[in-house]
């Protein structure tokens, strides 16, 4: 299997500059990939593509449970890839423009307390907060 190629390391302090820096050279967002590394760590993979259609990445590492800060106000669009990351990973964004708060695919008062939905690569559970 070949590495991934055009890759630079981002922190969750700078993740926002770096993308905005991209897309002021002029590269088009793509989407961000999610990656359940362990038990104690998660990736994103922000992809972009030049107008040539040469690819680029960035990619960021850190603990589960960590609160990432949401590019959506940069990159608009990026709401629907974070809210659906939220969603399937649990994941919180500091900053999220439009923030489903967890039922972008579904409604959790429709959900009995307990039940789990599982997604390709990621499970969560229905729990009564008060």
């Amino acid at each position: 299997m070949n590495a991934l190629e055009n890759v630079t390391e981002v922190s969750l302090e700078n993740v926002r500059e770096q993308v905005s820096d991209i897309i002021k050279q002029g590269w088009r967002f793509v989407t961000i990939t999610a990656v359940d590394l362990n038990e104690n760590e998660l990736e994103f993979l922000y992809h972009f593509h030049s107008p040539e259609f040469d690819i680029k990445h960035l990619r960021l590492t850190f603990p589960k449970g960590t609160v990432v800060p949401s590019i959506s106000g940069v990159l608009f669009c990026a709401l629907l890839v974070e809210n659906e990351i939220k969603d399937l990973f649990h994941v919180d964004f500091d900053g999220l423009v439009l923030d489903y708060n967890g039922t972008f695919y579904t409604n959790l008062d429709e959900l009995d307390e307990g039940e789990r939905i599982t997604a390709p690569f990621a499970t969560f559970t229905a729990v009564q907060k008060n």
